[in-house]
């Protein structure tokens, strides 16, 4: 793809991609950041760019960024079908900052995306905690 034409959006979000397969979330920033320039925000590319921080661990750096995306969804007539990635990118930033905000966003989630296979993969893991911690009670 590179070959073909290296200044292609398409091109720019694969290597994004591919520089964080590879622990390079620097590149990736640095690309998803070039192309929130070049073409404007959106709500993927500000959650893409907020999980490359999280990997390098700038993780106020991710708060803006999802914030920013919050913001954007905000101001759309219809739900974004990239909130719950949104409400995500938030529980894995928070939950190595802030635990009570993680739970507090965890429960307002819940809510309000209950059939969210991240949600119901939760209510499984937290059950099956409930039942392992059962065995140990005294």
């Amino acid at each position: 793809m590179v070959t073909a034409d290296e200044d292609a959006p398409l091109t720019q979000l694969a290597s994004a991609q591919v520089s964080l397969a590879n622990a390079q979330s620097k590149e990736a920033i640095y690309s998803l950041t070039t192309l929130s320039e070049q073409y404007g925000p959106s709500i993927a590319l500000l959650n893409s760019t907020a999980a490359a921080r999280i990997i390098s661990g700038d993780h106020s750096g991710a708060m803006s960024n999802l914030s920013d995306a919050l913001s954007l969804s905000g101001e759309l007539a219809a739900p974004s079908p990239s909130l719950p990635d949104t409400y995500i990118n938030m529980l894995s930033c928070l939950a190595s900052t802030d635990a009570v905000k993680a739970q507090a966003l965890l429960g307002k989630f819940s809510t309000e995306y209950p059939t969210h296979p991240y949600v119901k993969q939760m209510a499984m893991l937290d059950g099956a905690f409930d039942r392992v911690g059962a065995k140990f009670a005294v």
